[in-house]
């Protein structure tokens, strides 16, 4: 499954005739601000960047700058009433990234549930010592964990002599 790429029509709607593709809906809404911005645009059913800016800590122009790439994204649109210009949300360019979010999941449990099978028909290890010794870090056998702390003594010893000799 490949990310829907959007090509800007006249409209500014995407290529597969949603608004925005999921790549600009998915940028758009990665921002905590304009994600805010579309949640009071959807609670109030619509504002003016004025309105919108009254409970942000950020200028009515930055609203603006926000909302307008919110509608590149196809996720708002704007209405000239008089002198106002009025914001409404979309919800449909945020349904239809959801569809594909979706699908993708899918595809990705598909995915791993074949790997799954995969894991659980290769036969078990034979030797389940030395399984445990790489879980537990310790070697159940016990001469085989001497030797191994033997070994490490023997190799610090040589280092120091080495160290003493330079």
């Amino acid at each position: 499954m490949t990310l829907p790429r959007s090509r800007p029509d006249a409209q500014g709607g995407g290529e597969s005739g949603t608004p925005g593709g999921a790549d600009e809906v998915l940028a758009a809404m990665a921002d905590p601000t304009r994600r805010r911005l579309l949640e009071d645009l959807a609670a109030r059913g619509g504002a003016t960047a004025t309105d919108l800016a009254d409970g942000l800590p950020i200028s009515r122009q930055a609203v603006v700058k926000h909302l307008a790439v919110l509608g590149r994204a196809g996720l708002v649109t704007a209405r000239r009433q008089g002198r106002e210009v009025r914001y409404l949300a979309r919800p449909d360019g945020v349904a239809a990234t959801a569809r594909w979010m979706t699908a993708l999941a899918a595809d990705w449990d598909q995915r791993l549930a074949e790997i799954k099978s995969i894991a659980e028909a290769l036969p078990a290890p034979s030797d389940q010592a030395a399984g445990e010794r790489l879980v537990g870090g310790h070697d159940p056998d016990t001469e085989r964990d001497q030797r191994d702390r033997d070994d490490l003594e023997a190799g610090d010893a040589e280092r120091d002599a080495d160290d003493r000799e330079a």
